[in-house]
């Protein structure tokens, strides 16, 4: 359990300090919003997602872009992403 809490506090850090305000909104509101409810499955494949360039992740959580490879891989996770952004925004 204690892994876990770990892993969510690092994943909400790295969330809302990427490096582009941009990505830090968009990451981070998804992060205070999803982490909590997320099984260890889930945080896994955010935390992979995570681990994108800063470039990808902005082509595909802010121009949309779905001709990337990140976008192919992730594309369930990024379009939760983006949904709860629109959401709060």
């Amino acid at each position: 359990m204690d892994s876990l809490l770990s892993k969510r506090k690092r994943l909400r850090l790295q969330s809302h300090r990427r490096g582009m305000r941009e990505l830090d909104f968009i990451l981070g509101a998804f992060a205070d919003h999803a982490l909590e409810h997320m099984n260890e499955d889930e945080l896994d494949r955010f935390d992979a997602f995570m681990q994108s360039t800063e470039q990808e992740l902005y082509l595909v959580l802010v121009e949309g872009r779905k001709d990337i490879e990140t976008y192919m891989t992730y594309n369930d996770l990024i379009v939760q992403i983006r949904a709860t952004t629109l959401h709060q925004g």
